[in-house]
């Protein structure tokens, strides 16, 4: 049986999702099924994913939000399809040595706008040029 929260939980990824496909769209990614995008640049397919943090383990037992962002680059042409993996996780900090914030609540919407703007800044500032030094990498 799903949890009071799961509807309102699936409503903002649903949000989310919607409202950073403009931001990705701007960067030339194309959208491939619901919390996915694509790019095609050159000999590698660049590829962004999201999903909410527990999603795994069942019905949400909160109204919170909590985005992870998974990210891929594979070379379309290399023998081994060697691909290369990015993961968000605490580890990565801004400059200002705070972690992004990419979590809201589903409820109020407290801290949306601030979570949309920190994926897209994370996306600019960490994946954008990680993409660009896998392409390099793999660069004969």
């Amino acid at each position: 049986m799903p949890s009071e929260y799961s509807s309102l939980i699936a409503d903002g990824m649903k949000r989310i999702c919607s409202d950073l496909h403009q931001h990705l769209a701007e960067r030339h990614f194309k959208k491939k099924g619901r919390r996915k995008w694509v790019r095609q640049r050159g000999d590698c397919l660049e590829q962004v994913y999201l999903f909410r943090l527990g999603s795994t383990y069942g019905a949400s037992t909160n109204y919170s939000v909590d985005i992870i962002i998974e990210a891929w680059v594979s070379n379309t042409n290399a023998p081994d399809k060697r691909q290369r993996y990015f993961y968000n996780n605490a580890s990565v900090r801004k400059p200002d040595g705070y972690c992004y914030h990419h979590r809201f609540n589903a409820k109020t919407w407290s801290t949306y706008d601030r979570c949309l703007d920190e994926i897209v800044l994370y996306i600019e500032k960490e994946l954008e040029p990680w993409f660009l030094d896998s392409a390099a990498s793999d660069q004969p």
